[in-house]
């Protein structure tokens, strides 16, 4: 979703600028859409079926690799945008090419179509590819295939788009300093909320919070990590024998290097019960609400732990819910895996923007890293190890005392958090687009 996001705002932004845009991406059905007179959208499905009234050119010169440098869930789908492109190439006669990915695989069939035509090439990258995040890759060959495009498209590409500053910083000690000459930062951004939100807008579930206003802890978007709680030890046993015949036989890796347990609630549950015991109070009045993809397991985790009917599991909500519940939380809580071969996380979580626009106390159960530094600048982090039970207890009954004595919790710095707009993130890429030399 958040990809989604960052897209569309990307081309927003175009569009205003008086660019035309075509887009090529991904839809439930095959479609032709005209936006307007300069914006045309082309859907194929996640399976690579296009429109019946789009008709790709004949094949390019060169093909895809048989193995493409994923990891990649939809190589059909790659390859029928790889099909398709020189068609629409040469219906609308583009001045750039861009790709945005995962999936990385674009990355290679953009490659491809920029050298056949000789179009100036631009790569966003929503996340790491292979430096310095070392993905989880089905065979070695996969692997190998990641590297070598990688070095291929970012020296082919004319301008290179990175989520993060410590991606940047990850390139150019890997390819070169020089790479910062074609690279600039694009944050997924936020966009400023109104001070008010009607009740209505709140979802379902949460609405008697109005009748009684709990202390409301809210995460959005996907827990991960979640098996890791709740297998048995025998699951487990299994799955990492599999995985040791898979590494031994195709050289394939998985995700061992990652503390997937910290992006889950293994800290929190146990942390959460213990402040109920020691605080009754807060055991009556808080509620944590999950806003994504729903887990079973959830429910009974909070049964074990003592927390039934404290944690409200509302579903995927539509953006104005979400900024609605956030407004109405005294904390939103944010968690990232950890890596266990990166002192400094690279990742920075799209939901922390979102967080950061709505200008309540962040819980930032986060490890050393870019959104960890960026959560402390904004002066609204609340901040303990994400593995250490003790002192997430310690932050939450901290805060909450606060709230109920009406001291201060926060004090947040606008200045700097304005620079995490959408509307400064997104005049910044025009920018970089508006920079390429245009033949």
């Amino acid at each position: 979703m958040a990809a989604g996001i960052r897209v569309s705002r990307m081309m927003d932004a175009l569009l205003q600028a008086d660019w035309r845009v075509v887009v090529c991406t991904a839809g439930e059905a095959p479609r032709f859409e005209l936006g307007s007179e300069h914006h045309h959208i082309v859907r194929l499905s996640p399976q690579g079926r296009i429109p019946q009234y789009v008709t790709p050119a004949d094949k390019p010169r060169k093909k895809l690799p048989l193995i493409l440098p994923g990891p990649d869930p939809n190589s059909r789908f790659v390859r029928a945008v790889f099909n398709l492109a020189p068609s629409l190439i040469g219906r609308y006669r583009p001045d750039i090419l861009m790709a945005s990915g995962p999936p990385f695989s674009l990355f290679t069939a953009s490659r491809f179509l920029g050298m056949q035509f000789n179009i100036p090439l631009v790569l966003d990258f929503r996340d790491a590819w292979h430096t310095p995040m070392p993905w989880p890759y089905r065979h070695r060959w996969q692997r190998k295939a990641a590297i070598r495009e990688e070095a291929l498209c970012l020296r082919q590409a004319s301008r290179l788009i990175a989520a993060t500053e410590v991606l940047q910083r990850s390139w150019q000690s890997v390819y070169g300093v020089t790479i910062s000459n074609i690279s600039c930062i694009i944050r997924h951004g936020f966009t400023p909320l109104p001070a008010d939100f009607p009740s209505d807008l709140l979802p379902e579930a949460c609405r008697f919070f109005d009748d009684a206003p709990p202390f409301l802890l809210v995460y959005t978007g996907q827990l991960r990590g979640i098996d890791i709680m709740t297998n048995s030890g025998l699951e487990n046993a299994v799955r990492g024998i599999g995985r040791f015949l898979r590494r031994i036989l195709l050289g394939a890796t998985f995700c061992e290097h990652l503390n997937m347990d910290w992006m889950s609630l293994r800290y929190l549950l146990p942390a959460l019960a213990q402040a109920g015991r020691e605080c009754p109070d807060f055991k009556n009045r808080f509620r944590l609400v999950l806003a994504g993809q729903p887990y079973t397991k959830i429910d009974d985790l909070a049964e074990k732990y003592g927390l039934k009917g404290r944690i409200i599991q509302t579903g995927f909500l539509p953006a104005d819910q979400i900024d609605a519940l956030l407004r109405r939380s005294q904390l939103a809580l944010l968690m990232l895996y950890g890596i266990k071969s990166c002192p400094n996380h690279w990742c920075v979580p799209s939901k922390l923007y979102g967080y950061l626009g709505a200008g309540r106390p962040i819980l930032s159960l986060l490890p050393e890293g870019e959104a960890l530094d960026i959560a402390k600048k904004s002066q609204l982090a609340i901040t303990a190890p994400p593995n250490d039970p003790v002192k997430i207890k310690e932050a939450i009954l901290s805060a909450f005392q606060r709230q109920q004595d009406k001291s201060v919790v926060i004090k947040p710095d606008w200045d700097y958090i304005q620079q995490f707009s959408a509307e400064v993130q997104m005049q910044r890429f025009r920018d970089c687009l508006e920079s390429i030399p245009i033949s």
